[in-house]
């Protein structure tokens, strides 16, 4: 029986909205406004999140507001995926893990070589759960330090091809969302009352984006992005048990700018290379939940290959897949206070699987790494997880000649 491509993308859909009933997540992710996710695509991932030059007529990538205009037919992407957390201090260890909705994302040729898109991912992630037992002289009593919510991002752009070398692409990012901090005491005791509080932070800015990529040699290209400083109306709201009083201060709320640069090209003509560093500037952007934690700028370096055996439908399945390798190492944007960031380090796998039609594709990244040491940062991660992307490309639209 024939499985209709609509069928399996709503299929998709679902098991992506299902995933975003999460559990706990990184320590990392309770700080600040939360961990940042930087790869919402599966291929991208497979290849250590590098992608910022990587043009391709059969795929929808956001990593560059140019990157749409060299998508031919309508195509829809969606990702999701799972990963766990194994927590380490000089004590004891915590296994954590989450499942959450990676990204959607839609382009839309419209006219000769002008393409309409637009997507949703998470920015920052806040989701954690602290627990103490505590003893003061002879009265016991539970800390618990709960985060939820974070920051996603909405793009919406236009990227167009003046020169078939050359892909330009302007937009406008959106980020929005809501983040709680909550504190609450437990007494054992009845001669005490618990207590508990309630930081949120509100928030909603947008800015602008610009990408280009340039192909200057027989299938070699450079790409450039640019996301500008965000600066938006946010408030902070401070709420305790028992009490109907909520105390509500207006903040301004700076998201950082970034600046990406890649190189993408065929070594052969069946091994693809990729290479991309990004810059985003923290330490002049301003987020304020609880108490202020210093901030430093974080730099991302992200490389990958990627090797397909042969091509054609008529080849054996296993020579259609495309194998992917890659790696990615970043500082994290908070600082101890000696000043030391903690720095992710992770090494990459992937696989791009063609369904039977030419038109969809599922790709599967698998990746393992570290996160801080336990001398600098008192805990240590360890980080394992899987990234699904669906492509479907549809016929509602197709670019004219």
């Amino acid at each position: 029986m024939k499985i209709s491509k609509y069928v399996i993308t709503v299929i998709m859909a679902l098991f992506v909205v299902n995933l975003s009933i999460s559990l706990a997540q990184s320590v990392y992710s309770g700080q600040g406004i939360g961990e940042v996710r930087p790869v919402p695509n599966a291929r991208s991932l497979g290849m250590g999140g590098s992608g910022i030059a990587f043009r391709d007529s059969l795929e929808l990538s956001t990593a560059n507001p140019a990157l749409p205009a060299a998508v031919t037919h309508t195509t829809v992407s969606i990702s999701g995926g799972y990963q766990w957390i194994l927590v380490e201090d000089n004590t004891t260890s915590d296994p954590r893990d989450y499942a959450g909705f990676d990204g959607i994302a839609i382009a839309i040729p419209v006219y000769r070589t002008w393409t309409l898109s637009a997507g949703i991912d998470p920015f920052t992630i806040a989701r954690t759960n602290w627990y103490w037992s505590r003893q003061y002289g002879s009265e016991a009593y539970e800390e618990q330090f709960q985060v939820s919510g974070g920051i996603s991002r909405g793009l919406i752009g236009i990227a167009f091809s003046p020169h078939k070398n050359i892909l330009l692409g302007v937009g406008t990012r959106i980020l929005f969302g809501t983040i709680d901090q909550t504190f609450t005491l437990n007494f054992i005791s009845s001669l005490y009352r618990d207590a508990q509080y309630v930081n949120r932070l509100q928030s909603m800015s947008m800015g602008i984006t610009g990408g280009v990529v340039w192909e200057f040699y027989r299938n070699w290209s450079v790409g450039a992005l640019y996301y500008t400083k965000q600066q938006g109306d946010g408030s902070v709201e401070f709420s305790y048990l028992d009490s109907d009083s909520i105390r509500s201060t207006e903040s301004t709320v700076e998201f950082p700018a970034t600046l990406g640069v890649g190189l993408s090209g065929y070594l052969q003509s069946r091994i693809r290379v990729s290479g991309d560093m990004t810059w985003t500037n923290w330490e002049d952007s301003q987020v304020v939940l609880g108490n202020p934690l210093p901030v430093t700028d974080t730099y991302r370096l992200s490389v990958g290959a990627e090797y397909q055996p042969l091509f054609g439908e008529m080849e054996a399945f296993y020579n259609r897949l495309y194998y992917r390798l890659g790696f990615c190492t970043e500082n994290n944007y908070l600082e101890n206070s000696s000043g030391q960031s903690p720095r992710t380090s992770i090494i990459t796998a992937g696989l791009g699987i063609p369904m039977k039609e030419s038109d969809r594709r599922l790709d599967v990244a698998f990746y393992w790494g570290i996160r801080g040491n336990i001398a600098d940062f008192g805990v240590k991660e360890t980080l394992f997880g899987i990234s699904l992307t669906l492509e479907t490309s549809e016929k509602w639209f197709v670019r004219r000649r």
